[in-house]
């Protein structure tokens, strides 16, 4: 069991960090609740000026202990917009091994030209049909300086797209360190993002 962490910003702008569950959060008047998790403020539900709040599942990552802390807390206090819930569900079953089509690679950056993509990439895997879990074993995301990965369900109600990058949270010493060490050397250390990668190969499946 990973040790979740989370932090607060209140509807009057104090701030409050190191806070150990949802319910706990929920002892202040939340504006926004970030999962810290791996180091990194990862924005997780924001209030949606409606007296409920919306999941970010767009731009986040998040352990699935604190989504299924989201999901017991709405239970008993219905916060969050209903179409959000759907989506936090989703992205828990991908995380405990639901098929879905999974590209990963590694980006390279090229000029915005209007109506084109920023990034292309070289060193691509695409499966169509595969777990999280499956495609991290096979590709070793552990020699770039970033990757990108793309999340789209099969019946084409849930897509997700991050770029993540190894230096993300990782000390001056250590990003020095990375850049001097040059090519696929192991002893390259990596931060907050490519510890969710790692986290996430740590799921335990159900059958």
């Amino acid at each position: 069991m990973i040790d979740v962490k989370f932090a607060v910003e209140t509807k009057d702008g104090n701030w409050f960090e190191n806070i150990n569950s949802i319910k706990e959060c929920f002892n202040h008047d939340v504006k926004k609740i970030y999962e810290t998790t791996f180091g990194t403020k990862q924005l997780l539900i924001y209030d949606n000026g409606n007296s409920q709040y919306n999941f970010n599942f767009m731009n986040g990552y998040f352990t699935v202990e604190a989504l299924q802390q989201l999901q017991t807390y709405d239970t008993k206090h219905s916060i969050i917009y209903d179409y959000h819930m759907e989506l936090i569900a989703t992205e828990i079953d991908i995380m405990l091994g639901k098929e879905c089509c999974i590209k990963i690679g590694f980006p390279v950056s090229f000029r915005r030209v209007k109506g084109r993509k920023p990034v292309s990439s070289i060193d691509s895997k695409l499966s169509e049909k595969t777990t999280l879990k499956n495609i991290l074993k096979e590709y070793h995301y552990q020699q770039y300086d970033s990757i990108f990965l793309d999340i789209m369900v099969l019946d084409g109600t849930y897509m997700k797209s991050f770029i993540l990058k190894r230096d993300n949270e990782l000390n001056k010493e250590d990003i020095k360190f990375n850049r001097m060490v040059k090519g696929k050397c192991p002893c390259r250390p990596y931060g907050a993002d490519y510890k969710w990668l790692d986290y996430l190969q740590t799921i335990d499946y159900e059958e």
